[in-house]
């Protein structure tokens, strides 16, 4: 699935083909990567393998696309914020504004934002219902994962990101002891016992 994303995102990249939006968007939430890593990470949790969880699995359930849809989406937001106007990038807003001639960027922004916004409610509405057959440790793993995108994307070039904040102040908080900033190599005579506790 995942290879596939690749190759139709090279092949539209090489015919010079824009996509609509709607094209874009199907195939960018597999390109994510995503339901890769959510798949494996459902293995690492333990939960053990059924038949009722792996064809919960199968293709893109809820849980998974909508936290696919909500990475994609804040990833061309973010990466759309240097836009010029051309496509070759694959940005939803640009295969929005092509597909939308009368749009302008603040517009595109605005629905790819209310396209989150959709997202959120359906990852919600799949961690609360009963019909979803997949373990409660998967769910969260999806909930925080999508929950950890807006950190990843919370940054500019002059401040230091949420994320950034909140590693270094685990690394300060006497967990792991601060390596000196001209410090450029690493290796194991440079740590004493005193240094790991």
């Amino acid at each position: 699935m995942l290879m596939n994303a690749f190759l139709e995102e090279a092949k539209w990249f090489r015919s010079g083909y824009v996509p609509n939006a709607e094209e874009y968007l199907k195939n960018g939430i597999v390109s994510t990567g995503v339901h890769m890593i959510l798949v494996h990470s459902f293995f690492f949790l333990g939960e053990g393998i059924t038949a009722e969880t792996a064809a919960a699995l199968e293709g893109l359930p809820t849980l998974i696309s909508a936290t696919a849809t909500i990475l994609r989406l804040c990833d061309d937001l973010e990466g759309d914020l240097d836009f010029k106007g051309d496509a070759n990038d694959g940005s939803y807003m640009k295969c929005y504004m092509i597909e939308h001639p009368e749009v302008s960027i603040e517009e595109a922004r605005k629905h790819a934002s209310e396209l989150i916004s959709n997202a959120w409610q359906r990852l919600n509405q799949e961690c609360l219902t009963d019909a979803n057959q997949l373990p409660s440790s998967f769910t969260k793993v999806c909930l925080n994962a999508a929950r950890m995108v807006p950190l990843m994307y919370s940054y500019d070039t002059n401040t230091p990101s949420k994320l950034e904040e909140y590693v270094k102040s685990l690394l300060q908080g006497g967990a792991v002891k601060s390596i000196p900033q001209d410090q450029t190599t690493f290796s194991s005579s440079n740590l004493t016992s005193t240094d790991i506790m």
